[in-house]
């Protein structure tokens, strides 16, 4: 017998260890950097805060246990057994182990979705291949802008979730497919979702000939069901589609999901009849439509993995470029009338040197009021969830001793409406997670650590002279310490976080994930 529980003991010792080698999702500092794995599906810094924990499931396994009754009295040592009995049980628990082990091993990559990484080659075909397909949807729509189509999806993803549970919702119908909507009032299941924040999305796939679009979002939100409130990191996949020989919307009209024909803000029948104007806006006729929409990852958002630290791994890959660069940079040089190598050396020092180090310097205090106007609405809203979840569990993440080694210009993008710059930055710094008794958790305040990552910025196409005052309202000129939480200034009442007087960062992509 005490061979046997001896047998048993060891083999629960294995269960142990196995258990400890199924890897666990971390979270990072602006970008996704000092945590980022590319083996491990997260949504890059771009939520907010509410939070689901373990605790109540341990508290309930702790209770089972105290309620069971042992008789310690017992003696069990004269009980025996024959020895193959126990050679049996431990070769069948070890059969059991291997295969819950290997099923964890497997079920953490399908939710992880770890994949092998593209090569340069296949993600330069892939760039290749993408901007013909974008070339083709300009040629018969020159309105067409990729920042303004992120715009929309943005606003069309975030208004589905948040009118999700509201009579409001009917104001989608003409973005959403008759089957989506007959499926939303047919629902049994009551779910409302809240604090709706995008942090990242790429185009998957585009095909001209029908007009679609294939994004992938990574997101997060609160979902309030039964009682139960659960944060989520998500994955989806939306597809958008429209008529093939349609000319975009104006800015302002992309953005709020006006009425392509009036112009009015959201007000729409169930059949997708505008209340303002009667205008019947069917599926793709004026508009994107969502044609399809999956869910690709899910999983629920903790804290834990706040001061974790993964190697940086992107580093020393090659620079991605655009197969396009030059053109771009010589189209962009004569709208501007300007020399490309001192348009460059200016917007190496004036935009990309200060933007890295007044933003990085702000959120090392927990706190962005100052660079509001330097960020787009979707990365300062994701910007000030990480900043919530840091300051939830009393955390700050700091960034040391910043300096720029190297700026790379990796793309241009330029349509009618916007001008897009996306450089590659090569920078140090001694990168940290203190609590608040001023006690280093994660990483180091002596080494510097190096790293590097895509900064994306974008301005109104037109802006000829950049306002360089990062203190002061480019509009009236008064000080930029009343922006808000919209980026608009409190003194002019004037948006400034949109990029029609300066450069605004719009993206921060990790090295390792960065696809052009």
């Amino acid at each position: 017998m005490k061979r046997l529980l001896f047998i048993i003991e060891v083999s629960l010792l294995t269960l142990l260890v196995i258990s400890t080698l199924v890897p666990e999702v971390t979270y990072a500092r602006p970008g996704g950097g000092h945590s980022y794995n590319s083996t491990k599906k997260k949504s890059s810094p771009s939520s907010t805060n509410t939070y689901s924990t373990n605790n109540a499931s341990s508290e309930k396994e702790s209770s089972y246990w105290d309620d069971v009754e042992v008789d310690k009295n017992r003696d069990v040592s004269g009980v025996d057994l024959p020895d193959w009995i126990g050679y049996a049980i431990f070769g069948l628990i070890v059969l059991v182990l291997v295969w819950v082990g290997i099923n964890s091993v497997i079920e953490k990559i399908r939710e992880k979705g770890l994949v092998s990484v593209p090569s340069k080659e296949d993600i330069n075909e892939n760039m290749v291949n993408m901007a013909a397909n974008l070339r083709r949807i300009k040629s018969v729509d020159p309105n067409f802008s990729g920042t303004l189509f992120f715009d929309f999806v943005s606003s069309v993803f975030t208004k589905f979730y948040a009118l999700h549970e509201k009579k409001e919702f009917k104001n989608l119908s003409p973005y959403l497919t008759t089957e989506e909507i007959i499926k939303h009032k047919k629902r049994k299941t009551k779910k409302e979702y809240e604090k709706i924040v995008i942090g990242n999305m790429n185009i998957k796939t585009v095909y001209p000939s029908t007009t679609l679009i294939s994004v992938d979002i990574e997101a997060n939100y609160t979902v309030l069901q039964r009682g139960k409130t659960t944060r989520y990191d998500v994955v989806e996949r939306w597809s958008f589609k429209r008529n093939p020989n349609l000319l975009s919307p104006v800015p302002e009209k992309m953005r709020e999901l006006a009425c392509p024909q009036c112009g009015a803000s959201l007000g729409f029948t169930d059949t997708g009849t505008c209340e303002s104007c009667g205008t019947l806006v069917k599926n793709g006729e004026m508009q994107w439509y969502v044609s399809s929409r999956n869910k690709l990852h899910q999983q629920v958002f903790e804290t834990s993995g706040l001061a974790h630290y993964e190697k940086e791994k992107g580093t020393r890959l090659s620079t991605i470029y655009h197969p396009d660069n030059e053109n771009q940079l010589k189209q962009f040089a004569d709208n501007h009338n300007i020399n490309t190598d001192a348009w460059l050396a200016k917007f190496d020092n004036k935009v990309v040197h200060e933007y890295f180090t007044k933003i990085y310097d702000a959120w090392s205090v927990n706190k962005l009021d100052k660079v509001r106007h330097l960020l787009s609405d979707r990365l300062f809203d994701s910007y000030m969830f990480w900043i919530a979840a840091y300051k939830a569990e009393g955390l700050t993440n700091k960034l040391d001793e910043l300096k720029i080694k190297k700026v790379k210009l990796a793309k241009i993008e330029l349509d009618k409406f916007y001008e897009s710059v996306t450089v590659r930055v090569f920078a140090s710094c001694k990168d940290y997670v203190m609590d608040n008794r001023g006690k280093v958790i994660g990483g180091s305040d002596r080494k510097n650590r190096k790293f590097s990552e895509y900064w994306t910025f974008i301005r109104r196409t037109g802006v000829k002279t950049d306002a360089y005052d990062y203190g002061t309202c480019p509009n009236c000129g008064a000080t930029a310490d009343k922006m808000g939480q919209s980026g608009t200034c409190e003194y002019c009442n004037t948006k400034i976080s949109n990029g029609d007087f300066s450069w605004v960062l719009a993206v921060v992509t990790q090295d390792e994930v960065y696809k052009g």
